[in-house]
C-alpha cells in the first residue's frame, strides 16, 4: 500500500507539471527532507533534550539550526551547520546554570559557523540569547531568559557543498574544510573565517541546489527520574528545490532561510501538495498559495501540509501504574501570522490563526486559538458534561495561547512545562480529540473570515479547482505517557514512551 502510495503521489505530481511552475511542498512521509521540525525541546524539571541530525546522502550539506522559545517563536539562537557526506551530529540542550537559561552543548566535531564556545570538557557550547524578545524587538511578553527553556527547533537545508570550491583568504576547499579524517574535519577555522571575511563565501558557485535527506531523532532525558521520551521530527519535502536556486546558504545570524523560503513560481506562488483520504478515495491534492494575489506569506504551503482539522491521541493517568500523560501541539508556522504588528486586512483573509500575540507590562496572555476537547474512556465511555482546561478560562471557551503548548491530563504534568494547560479527565486511561473547528467571527476581520481555515488561491493543474477550503490549524506534536513502579528491589523503576499524534485533515 505504501508502495501504491508513492507511485500515485509521482504520477499525479508529474501529471500536473508541478515542477514547471513551483516544486510542490510536501511531507516526507519517509522521514527524511529538507527540513526537519523538531516539535519541543525542554531544559524544564531536570529534563535535557538531546537532538540528533544525519546526513544521509553521499553530499556535503549545508544546513540552518534555529531554536525557537515556545511563547511566540522569538528565536534564541541560530548558526549555520556544515555536515560532511554521511555525516551525524548531535548535541543536548540543558540548563544554563550562569545564566538561568538554556544552552546547547556538543561533543561533536562537524564545522559550524560561528565557532561554538570550547569548554573545559572539551565539548563546545553556546547559551541561548532574548535579544529578539526586548527591546528594540520586545513583544510585551517575560523578557527574562528563563523563557528560553523550552520551545522547538527548526532545521533547513541552505544547500549542497561544491567539494572543489575555494574558500578565501587561503587554499583550503570546501569539502576538504569540513570532511573528517580520523574523527575530525579538516580546516572548520576556514569556514568560519571566510565568513568573517565579509562573507566570501559565493554561494552560486560554494553550494549547489538542495538534496534533501535529513533524517533526525530527539529525546528528553530525566536523569533522576530515569525517563526518556524520544520522537522523531517531522520532515518535509520539496521545500526549495527550483533548479539554479543557490542564494539560501545565508551568513551565520540571517533570520533566513526560514519556513517562508519556499520555492515560488514567475508569478509568486508557492506550491503544497498532500495525500488526502477524500470521501471518492485518497487522492494527492495540489494547490497554489499566490502570495502576490493575496500577499501573506509564502508559508502558506508549509502549512497547508501542515492543517489539521483535529489532534487525536491516547492517555492514562491511572494511579495502579502511576500513569501521567502530556501532549505537545506546536505551531511551527504560527509565527508569520501572529506577531504584534500584524492586524486584519482584507489581504489577509487568509490567515489560519484568529488572534495576534497580546502581551502588557511583562505577562503575555498570548494569541489564543479555541480548541474543543473530547475524551473517550477505554471501554467507549464519553462525558456527559463538557471537557475542559481547568481553572476554566473566563471566555469559557478552551484556548491553546503559545506556538509551542503542553496540554497535560489530570494534572500530570510529566514534562514540568511552565506553560501548561490542566485536562481533568473523567476517565483513567481513553484517548482525547482537540479539534480546531470553530466559526465564530473575529473582530476586525474581514466579513466572512473565521479563521481556521486558507482557501486555496490557484490550482496547479485539473486536479483540484481553486478554491479549496483548507480547514483547522497548521499543527505537529506527540503525546508522552509516564509510568511509575517506585523502587523495585533497590532499583528505579520508571518507564516513559513518546507516541506521535494522529490527525484528521478536512479539504474541501
Amino acid at each position: 500500500m505504501k508502495f501504491q502510495t508513492k507511485l500515485i503521489h509521482a504520477v499525479v505530481l508529474g501529471a500536473l507539471g508541478v515542477a514547471t511552475s513551483a516544486h510542490a511542498v510536501n511531507l516526507g512521509d519517509d522521514g527524511r527532507g529538507e527540513v526537519l521540525l523538531y516539535p519541543y525541546y525542554t531544559t524544564q524539571a531536570g529534563n535535557d533534550t538531546l537532538i540528533s541530525l544525519v546526513n544521509t546522502t553521499a553530499q556535503g550539506k549545508v544546513v540552518k539550526i534555529r531554536v525557537l522559545e515556545s511563547l511566540n517563536s522569538r528565536e534564541v539562537i541560530d548558526f549555520n551547520l556544515y555536515l560532511s557526506a554521511n555525516d551525524a551530529w548531535s548535541a543536548v540542550i540543558t540548563a544554563d546554570a550562569a545564566t538561568g537559561g538554556a544552552k546547547l552543548k556538543t561533543f561533536d566535531k562537524s564545522c559550524t559557523a560561528p565557532q561554538l564556545t570550547a569548554t573545559a570538557d572539551g565539548a563546545r557550547e553556546v547559551s541561548f540569547r532574548n535579544f529578539a524578545y526586548v527591546a528594540p524587538t520586545a513583544d510585551n511578553g517575560p523578557a527574562g531568559l528563563a523563557r528560553t527553556k523550552e520551545g522547538y527547533i527548526e532545521v533547513i537545508e541552505m544547500g549542497t557543498v561544491n567539494n572543489n570550491f575555494v574558500l578565501t583568504p587561503g587554499t583550503v576547499t570546501f569539502g576538504k574544510a569540513i570532511t573528517h579524517v580520523a574523527g575530525v574535519p579538516g580546516d572548520c577555522a576556514a569556514v568560519s573565517t571566510a565568513w568573517a571575511a565579509g562573507g566570501a563565501f559565493n554561494v552560486a558557485t560554494g553550494t549547489t541546489d538542495n538534496t534533501g535527506g535529513l533524517i533526525g531523532s530527539a529525546s528528553i532525558i530525566n536523569v533522576g527520574a530515569g525517563t526518556d521520551y524520544s520522537f522523531d521530527p517531522v520532515a518535509i519535502e520539496a521545500f526549495n528545490r527550483t533548479a539554479g536556486n543557490t542564494g539560501t546558504h545565508t551568513a551565520p545570524g540571517s533570520l533566513l532561510p526560514s519556513l517562508a523560503s519556499v520555492d515560488t513560481d514567475g508569478a509568486g506562488a508557492a506550491a503544497s501538495a498532500i495525500f488526502y483520504p477524500a470521501a471518492v478515495g485518497s487522492v494527492v491534492t495540489v494547490a497554489d498559495w499566490n502570495a502576490v494575489a493575496n500577499p501573506v506569506t509564502p508559508a502558506d504551503a508549509v502549512s497547508a501540509v501542515l492543517m489539521r482539522q483535529s489532534v487525536l491521541n491516547e492517555f492514562t493517568v491511572n494511579p495502579a501504574i502511576g500513569g501521567g500523560t502530556d501532549m505537545v501541539v506546536t505551531f511551527p508556522t504560527k509565527k508569520f501570522y501572529v506577531q504584534p504588528a500584524t492586524t486584519f486586512t482584507a489581504a489577509l483573509v487568509n490567515r489560519p490563526f484568529r488572534t495576534n500575540f497580546l502581551a502588557t507590562g511583562g505577562t503575555a496572555t498570548g494569541a489564543c486559538e479555541p480548541v474543543g476537547l473530547s475524551i473517550v474512556g477505554r471501554e467507549e465511555e464519553v462525558p456527559v458534561a463538557q471537557i475542559d482546561f481547568s481553572p476554566m478560562p473566563a471566555s469559557g471557551a478552551n484556548t491553546l495561547c503559545w506556538e509551542a503548548n503542553v496540554v497535560t491530563l489530570t494534572n500530570s504534568n510529566v514534562l514540568g512545562s511552565a506553560n501548561v494547560l490542566n485536562v481533568n479527565s473523567p476517565y483513567l486511561d481513553g484517548w482525547m480529540s482537540m479539534s480546531f473547528t470553530t466559526t465564530a467571527v473575529i473582530a476586525g476581520a474581514p466579513a466572512g473570515h473565521t479563521g481556521h481555515q486558507m482557501v486555496a488561491n490557484g490550482a496547479s493543474g485539473p486536479l483540484p479547482v481553486a478554491n479549496d477550503v483548507y480547514n483547522g490549524l497548521p499543527v505537529i506534536g506527540f503525546g508522552v505517557q509516564k509510568y511509575v513502579n517506585g523502587n523495585v528491589g533497590g532499583v528505579l523503576s520508571n518507564y516513559g514512551g513518546a507516541f506521535i499524534h494522529k490527525y484528521v485533515r478536512l479539504v474541501n
